[in-house]
């Protein structure tokens, strides 16, 4: 895990929400773009927020939530 630095230009920019996805651009932040669909900021797929973000959920649903 970096952090999400120096990630390259590959991968996506994701919803952690609702899942919508759109190609991510070297030299634009992931979190300065906003989801279409639910109205909040984009996490870079593979990056450490993203990572926590997933974490959290998946245990949440293991506690039934």
């Amino acid at each position: 895990m970096n952090g999400g630095r120096n990630m390259g230009s590959a991968g996506f920019c994701v919803c952690y929400k609702c899942g919508y996805r759109e190609n991510h651009r070297q030299g634009e932040r992931c979190r300065d773009k906003i989801c279409p669909h639910c109205g909040i900021a984009l996490v870079r797929e593979g990056g450490y927020h993203y990572n926590i973000i997933m974490e959290a959920k998946k245990k949440g649903k293991e506690k039934g939530g």
